[in-house]
């Protein structure tokens, strides 16, 4: 073996014995996993690939028949194999690639193999399943997990949640404080009420485990949060809550302010601030809405907070990097 290859494999050596922390994570709970039936299309085309897939011209309702657990798998190949030449070369479709080559044994996905595939998936459902592939292959040693299955969780000792503050943030009326009412068991009257929840169930998710909180509000507003004071924000709150003729301008107000309290509550609880930036999941958002430089308020005001960009901010990563040069409070997440 010449010096060239014995360098490249010593250096490949060190790589692969490197133990990871994932630090973004939706991962489902095998609990939730095991009581579906599973297959090739529902696991691997049923997020973030479908974006390419469906603006490649797959439509809607289509996708919706490849993803049901009830259709034959021969009618979702049918639907789905013309449009994966159209996403072959894409970073989500990679990925993927890369689990049937190195999990699953099999070079590509065609005509020829996406039966021997889906039974190899169908088959690997069962427990140990995550342990096996998360922690054995993948050598990560911690997931932080934000969790979008309602009333799951997951105990795994490598599993380290994160609270999303999505709930608590975006107030589009007195709906929105119906359901904390009713998720909570609480009644929220007045802002004082409102916050005194929003501490409460912060807190009694760090004591849960949690170690961060997230804040994914791109995906439905701009990420700029205006700074603003107790007084503006409670007359805001009680034209929402008691005279029920909140504007859109209460609105935003509110949700300012909440986000500027929980950044509070992030340094008082020592958990880091996780922020969405840069590409949505799912198709025709804003990008303009989840770009970093909305947040130079935010990372200006509170230096002793801990932040989290998500996605390298993409397609925004040159300001993101500016942006982490400046503020040493900052981390750029590539996830």
């Amino acid at each position: 073996m010449s010096d060239q290859w014995q360098i490249y494999n010593d250096i490949l050596d060190y790589i692969n014995g490197i133990s990871i922390f994932d630090t973004h994570e939706h991962l489902e709970p095998l609990s939730l996993r095991l009581s579906k039936n599973v297959d090739l299309f529902n696991v691997f085309f049923s997020q973030y690939i479908d974006t390419s897939i469906i603006s490649s011209g797959m439509s809607l309702s289509d996708h919706d028949i490849v993803i049901d657990e009830t259709t034959e798998i021969e009618t979702k190949w049918k639907l789905l194999s013309p449009y994966l030449e159209n996403v072959r070369t894409t970073g989500y479709y990679k990925a993927i690639e890369r689990v049937f080559t190195d999990i699953f044994g099999v070079s590509s996905l065609d005509d020829n193999s996406y039966r021997v595939i889906n039974q190899k998936i169908i088959d690997a459902n069962k427990l140990g399943l995550y342990e096996k592939i998360i922690r054995e292959k993948c050598k990560i040693k911690y997931c932080t997990w934000d969790n979008l299955f309602a009333e799951h969780s997951y105990t795994a000792e490598f599993i380290k949640p994160v609270f999303r503050i999505d709930d608590f943030v975006l107030i589009q009326g007195n709906e929105s404080i119906n359901t904390l009412e009713a998720k909570y068991n609480s009644q929220i009257d007045t802002l004082n009420s409102f916050l005194q929840l929003f501490g409460n169930v912060i807190c009694n998710a760090k004591k849960s485990g949690c170690i961060a909180i997230k804040n994914a509000a791109a995906y439905s507003r701009k990420l700029l949060f205006d700074e603003v004071n107790r007084k503006e924000a409670e007359k805001s709150f009680n034209r929402l809550r008691i005279d029920n003729c909140a504007t859109y301008d209460d609105l935003k107000v509110i949700q300012d302010f909440i986000v500027h309290e929980s950044v509070k509550l992030s340094i008082d609880l020592d958990l880091k601030v996780q922020i969405h930036t840069g590409a949505h999941a799912g198709n025709g958002n804003y990008i303009t809405n989840s770009n970093p430089v909305c947040l130079t308020n935010i990372l200006q005001k509170f230096p002793k907070a801990q932040f989290a960009l998500f996605h390298g901010g993409y397609p925004y990563g040159g300001e993101l990097a500016v942006i982490a040069q400046y503020f040493p409070n900052v981390f750029i997440d590539m996830s």
